[in-house]
């Protein structure tokens, strides 16, 4: 059938006698299969001439209509100004399955799919708006389809946009929770966003230094040391920080607190805290704490000196060297102060401690040999022959040019010489005499008093039984006058006060 009609409408052939319908020329379309006859053919034939068709004229009710061509244009474009667009496209295809090159049903109907068209797009553009509940476009959309549509369809339309009218505050109301909860949650990320912006940056300075302080209250000295060493940490950290005169007043009171607890047993670690106080931001209290380390230092110091001179009047010269370096040590933690002064004097301590610890050997060395030489000397006791003695002494003090005071070098007692006009003796002399005892005599002395001591008169006699040689004796004695000679210089080096 399709391919008939399309024959039809290629060739405008009457079907019954097979010649073309002219233009303008009123026609009939056979109401089963359409296809095209002249009117006298298609009542001659009394029905459809296309085989398989074979529509019959039964009765008069069921005749085809005839077409005038100026009258379906006019109902072509009566459908038009109507808006119904596929009954004026209906009317327009009568023609053009007639005559494909009527001109005035060109027009009408590409007017009608035009507009059939323009209504579809606009009214899909309706629906689909409306299914996803974009209420205000959708509204838009149908209100912009009454330029083509129907009386008929006119009302659907209004019911449409009476169901949107509705719809809407509903929808501006849920749309405006949406906005406000979206715009409430982006004021709260916002807000969140610049809390923790600022807790973590604006107030971390702030957030570490009242996490340091919050440790302040303590008594124990070792958590108070690493107090300090966190402000200490955070001032080097925030060196320009809004807290760092803080940090500065808490390190200079946990250091004051520690100096109070330590200085009486500790001073020299009480000292290190001291350093740590700001003196330009607080003068007075680096001050009075400095007195009072320097006042137990001082303390210390005294003591320290008072037993070096102790130890070095005992001719403990060791220690008193130890404690004289304690000493200086102290000197050393206050420059520029009182004790100060002293270092020149300790430091010449010092040397003369050395030197009397390096003689000290020397000096045990020469009272060593002196008591063997004493011994060897004890065996070359005097000979006595009669009154006529041999005397070995020292000579303790000089009474006049002829008379002395001497110890006896055997036993240590104490004699007195008579001398002749010749000879002189100093103190400390050794002398070896051959004298006769001649009795007793009273002698004052300035630390003994008056005593009682044998006298001895010097002379040449005569020596008998005698055991050592002179010789050997005055060489005993020369180098016993030596050694004594040494023992007296180094005791005089070792009886120096400090």
């Amino acid at each position: 059938m399709a391919n008939n009609n399309y024959q039809i409408q290629q060739n405008n052939i009457c079907q019954f006698c097979q010649s073309k319908i002219k233009s303008k020329e009123d026609f009939i379309t056979c109401p089963s299969c359409l296809s095209v006859y002249h009117i006298e053919c298609w009542y001659e034939n009394k029905g459809c001439a296309v085989y398989g068709c074979n529509y019959k004229l039964p009765n008069s009710d069921s005749e085809p209509k005839i077409f005038n061509i100026e009258n379906i244009l006019i109902n072509a474009e009566f459908f038009i100004n109507k808006k119904q667009y596929s009954e004026a496209i209906n009317e327009c295809n009568r023609i053009l399955n007639v005559y494909p090159d009527e001109i005035g049903a060109k027009r009408l109907y590409n007017s009608a799919v035009t507009a059939l068209n323009l209504k579809m797009k606009i009214l899909a553009d309706a629906e689909d708006a409306f299914e996803k509940k974009d209420y205000k476009s959708a509204e838009v959309f149908y209100k912009n389809s009454f330029y083509y549509i129907n009386e008929s369809e006119h009302n659907i339309i209004n019911n449409k946009l009476q169901i949107i009218r509705d719809a809407i505050p509903a929808y501006q109301r849920k749309i405006f929770f949406k906005k406000a909860a979206a715009y409430l949650l982006t004021v709260l990320i916002l807000l969140t966003l610049t809390f923790l912006l600022y807790y973590y940056i604006y107030l971390e300075e702030d957030r570490e230094y009242y996490a340091i302080e919050k440790e302040d209250n303590t008594e124990d000295i070792h958590i108070a040391e690493n107090q300090i060493f966190r402000y200490e940490n955070f001032i080097r950290k925030y060196e320009n920080g809004r807290f760092r005169i803080n940090a500065i007043e808490k390190i200079n009171l946990i250091s004051a607190n520690i100096i109070r607890k330590l200085y009486k047993d500790d001073w020299k670690t009480a000292l290190k805290y001291l350093n740590k106080i700001d003196e330009n931001s607080n003068p007075k209290l680096h001050n009075d704490l400095f007195i009072m380390l320097y006042t137990t230092a001082e303390t210390e110091y005294t003591k320290f000196k008072s037993n070096a001179k102790r130890f070095n009047a005992q001719r403990k010269f060791v220690e008193s060297k130890n404690e004289t370096e304690k000493a200086l040590n102290i000197i050393n933690y206050f420059p520029g102060t009182e004790i100060d002064k002293d270092k020149i004097n300790l430091n010449s301590n010092l040397n003369l401690l050395n030197r009397k610890i390096s003689y000290l050997i020397k000096y045990k060395d020469i009272e060593k040999e002196l008591d063997e030489k004493i011994e060897e000397l004890k065996k070359s006791k005097e000979v006595e022959s009669g009154n006529i003695v041999k005397v070995n002494a020292i000579i303790v003090e000089e009474k006049s040019p002829t008379y002395y005071l001497a110890k006896n070098i055997f036993d240590n007692n104490l004699i007195a010489l008579k001398t002749n006009d010749v000879t002189y003796y100093k103190k400390g002399d050794v002398v070896i005499l051959e004298c006769k005892k001649s009795g007793k005599i009273n002698v004052n002395d300035d630390k003994l008093g008056e005593i009682i001591l044998p006298l001895y008169k010097f002379g040449s006699f005569s020596r008998e039984n005698s055991n050592v040689s002179s010789f050997d004796v005055e060489s005993l004695v020369q180098r016993l006058d030596y050694l004594r000679t040494q023992k007296n210089k180094i005791d005089s080096l070792l009886s120096l006060s400090l």
